[in-house]
């Protein structure tokens, strides 16, 4: 009986810091979700953990027949990778993102969000409830998709890495 007092005692502290964590997400959703970079002298590899690393620590790896999601590389993929690899002159790298469909626009946020800071998707969705005009809505969401694309393109696009 003392263990079940103690368990809700504990359970009522959880919830006001909860509260607190929720409050302080819901007043600082723009500046908390805004799209920028990284530090100057910080690298992603000081950040976030390294698609291998990810890959090492998945229960089961990404065998399992349990996984509820399917994925079909392609060249695209590897494409990824050559390009952040700086491996290829800068001609076949323009030549295979014009042979490659949507090649184009996955370099191009390649570029773009190669410094992005998508830190923001590790925090608990909090703010499902919050009253706001639908602009701010948009903004956050827009934001939120930069932030799942940074992360895809940071993982070389690995659906079980994000």
């Amino acid at each position: 009986m003392n263990y079940l007092q103690d368990l809700s005692n504990s359970m009522g502290e959880d919830q006001t810091i909860l509260a607190k964590v929720k409050k302080t997400m819901a007043e600082n959703r723009m500046e908390i979700f805004k799209v920028g970079n990284l530090p100057k002298h910080t690298t992603m590899a000081m950040v976030c953990p390294a698609a291998s690393a990810m890959a090492m620590a998945t229960a089961f790896g990404k065998t399992n027949l349990c996984k509820s999601y399917c994925v079909c590389p392609n060249l695209l993929h590897i494409a990824v990778i050559l390009w952040k690899s700086d491996f290829r002159d800068p001609a076949d790298t323009t030549a295979l993102s014009l042979a490659l469909p949507r090649g184009k626009t996955v370099l191009t946020k390649l570029r773009l969000h190669a410094r992005d800071n998508f830190r923001a998707l590790h925090l608990p969705t909090l703010d499902y409830d919050t009253d706001e005009t639908q602009e701010i809505k948009d903004t956050l969401q827009h934001n939120k998709r930069t932030f799942w694309d940074a992360c895809l393109l940071h993982y070389n696009m690995d659906l079980a890495a994000v």
